[in-house]
């Protein structure tokens, strides 16, 4: 299986051939918000922490929920996301990466995983591909391209000394793949990253 995870970053942009001719198609949130528009259509699997998936449910066959059930819960809002889960997913299936896995992730990186990078462990560890196909994944470190920029935000001094999520960590964690190896265990899948960022 040839499957592609589709980010934010607009480096996806112009690509919706080659996206839509995979297998099957992740994509990230409100993509079609933000710097990933003009990438395609096709949307197997919508990926979003439990907001954001609105207003696509005709348009995807499953939801990837990247926070786990517990962290969904803790929230002052829990009841009220997985109720808005439900609702979009208007009977299609809802998946979520185990505590486990996801416990396992956040150690590796050493940081909140973004939801990308949920997307992209959901997908190998989920559906299996013999080949990860990833777009718009171009955020990594101030002075490059990042998710916020994305969306015409402008990054404050305040977020870049302190994100929530260490991009170049997770851009690190992807290309290891090239050399046969996720989180720290070997792997047999094919990465295809056409537009991979410089990663110092």
């Amino acid at each position: 299986m040839k499957l592609c995870v589709v980010g934010n970053g607009s480096s996806a942009r112009g690509q919706g051939t080659i996206i839509d001719a995979c297998d099957f198609v992740v994509r990230i949130k409100a993509w079609w918000q933000n710097g990933a528009a003009d990438s395609g259509s096709r949307c197997d699997a919508l990926a979003h922490y439990g907001w954001g998936g609105g207003g696509l449910t005709e348009f995807t066959r499953e939801h990837w929920i990247t926070q786990t059930v517990d962290q969904v819960q803790g929230h002052d809002d829990g009841w009220g996301r997985l109720g808005y889960v439900n609702r979009v997913a208007n009977h299609r299936p809802i998946r979520w990466l185990t505590k486990q896995a996801w416990l396992s992730l956040e150690t590796h990186l050493g940081s909140h995983p973004s939801t990308g990078i949920v997307a992209v462990a959901m997908a190998l560890s989920v559906m299996k591909p013999t080949e990860l196909v990833v777009y718009g994944f171009d955020s990594t470190t101030p002075g490059k391209p990042n998710f916020a920029d994305a969306r015409g935000n402008v990054l404050s001094e305040e977020y870049l000394a302190a994100p929530d999520h260490d991009h170049l960590a997770e851009k690190r964690a992807m290309a290891d793949l090239l050399n046969g190896t996720w989180l720290g265990e070997p792997s047999g899948v094919k990465l295809t990253w056409p537009d991979m960022p410089e990663l110092t």
